[in-house]
């Protein structure tokens, strides 16, 4: 039976040390390599799967607008973005809905 747990609960935390999730060291060829590898390449597509999805929406839709339509950019190539487009990660913060966060809250 499969686990229902996400993709992001499971083993892919981004925000643990990776040091704490592999205190030994990782020989190539080794199984717990192969297996540290083909966990690397599953993030890997399935970022890369999501990038895909972003890009057909900023080519096709007008819901990421406003890019001119000759010079849209293309999401695998940093070089094209200029100013148009900046990641921003969880880690970050930087995204709010403009209310006080629990810390500023229990900080009064």
């Amino acid at each position: 039976m499969k686990s229902s747990t996400s993709f992001y609960e499971k083993d892919y935390s981004f925000r643990e040390d990776v040091s704490l999730r592999h205190p030994e060291t990782l020989r190539p060829g080794s199984k717990s390599f192969i297996e540290a590898m083909d966990r690397a390449d599953a993030i890997r597509r399935h970022y890369l799967r999501l990038l895909m999805v972003l890009q057909g929406l900023v080519d096709r839709t007008l819901l990421l607008a406003p890019f001119p339509r000759d010079q849209r950019p293309n999401l695998l190539d940093p070089d094209s973005w200029g100013d148009q487009i900046r990641f921003v990660r969880d880690a970050e913060d930087v995204v709010t809905d403009g209310r006080p966060t629990f810390r500023e809250c229990s900080a009064r």
